[in-house]
């Protein structure tokens, strides 16, 4: 099955998608939509997509789109979401989902009642090295867990017309990296147990508002049910920092390079296969370096998991289905409101 991929949005998420698409298995490029038709005509132009729009409504509604890809500014994601359910074309939306728990559940809901396919994009998680990291976790290599560390931060030049910098696009560095950091410590407090994950039963949250008002950095301490704590930091104008630690009474995880899986400190760029994954595992059987590779960048594995999803005939995925997303929003709006 070929999925042929709709992408709203021409930015820098919609680019590295596209490029992937190359890479993927079961995808294809359909069609592209912004506001400003001549910058879809650009991406269309450079990206070999088939059909260019200066209307995102024209691009759910063209019968050549099997499903979209949402990539817009935060604060248009759920909007686009439940207009392509509505036309029944399954969504694969750009984390976050939406900036207010509300409105995710508005979203999952509206792709329950539709019978419509529905994933957040945290592309990370669809990498054979995160699920390698839980299953260690899961089968107790390290012991008990009892505390998790994870960080992503990205040294940007401030700039007030930047969505990042912009709270009426849901700017800030919790909404765009610290959910990176949110979703992992979730999934592997979950694992340690033996659940698919855990929600954080405290959370204190501080941090630093920028000029423009936005979160410019920020740091959350939380505890779950089973006693294990996790540090998380953020931030848009700090050092780049990506990092994840897992610590147990047997040994710890170190993953130097989390969210990319395979490029250590670098952004990801559109088309690049990311190499070779790394996990050091230190117990006191003595420290281990494992590697994971793939051949298909992250944004394809993505693809490609949704289309094997839509072949099963399945409306969430197994991996980051519609009550992960939930929670990793309900978590993030506690961070931020931490913080004012």
């Amino acid at each position: 099955m070929n999925v042929r991929w709709g992408i709203i949005g021409t930015g820098y998420m919609a680019r590295i998608f596209a490029s992937d698409l190359d890479h993927a298995e079961h995808g294809s490029r359909a069609a592209v939509a912004s506001r400003q038709a001549d910058r879809a005509a650009a991406f269309a132009a450079d990206l070999a997509v088939p059909a260019a729009y200066g209307n995102a409504e024209d691009l759910i509604a063209d019968p050549a789109v099997d499903a979209v890809y949402v990539a817009t500014p935060h604060t248009a994601h759920a909007h686009w979401a439940l207009r392509a359910i509505e036309e029944g074309k399954p969504v694969l939306c750009e984390k976050p989902l939406a900036t207010d728990p509300d409105q995710i559940r508005q979203v999952v809901e509206a792709a329950r009642r539709a019978d419509v396919f529905l994933m957040e994009g945290f592309m990370y998680r669809l990498h054979p090295q995160t699920e390698l990291v839980a299953e260690l976790v899961e089968r107790g290599e390290l012991g008990e867990v009892r505390q998790i560390r994870a960080s992503f931060a990205n040294d940007a030049e401030p700039d007030p017309a930047h969505r990042l910098f912009a709270p009426a696009l849901g700017g800030g560095a919790i909404h765009d990296l610290g959910c990176y950091p949110m979703s992992v410590a979730r999934l592997l407090a979950g694992r340690a147990a033996g659940l698919p994950r855990a929600e954080p039963e405290e959370l204190a949250g501080a941090g630093h508002l920028g000029p423009t008002g936005v979160d410019e950095a920020a740091a959350a301490l939380l505890r779950f049910p089973n006693g294990i704590t996790a540090q998380l930091t953020t931030g848009l104008t700090l050092p780049a920092e990506r990092g994840l630690r897992i610590d147990g009474t047997r040994g710890s995880i170190l993953v130097p390079d989390p969210w990319s899986c395979g490029r250590p400190g670098e952004i990801i760029a559109p088309g690049e296969h990311y190499g070779t994954g790394e996990i050091r595992l230190l117990t006191e059987a003595g420290d281990k370096t494992l590697a994971v590779e793939s051949d298909q960048p992250l944004f394809a594995l993505e693809a490609d998991h949704v289309a094997a999803c839509l072949r099963g005939g399945l409306t969430q995925s197994p991996l980051l289905p519609w009550a992960d997303t939930v929670g990793n929003g309900q978590a993030l709006h506690q961070w931020r409101a931490a913080i004012g």
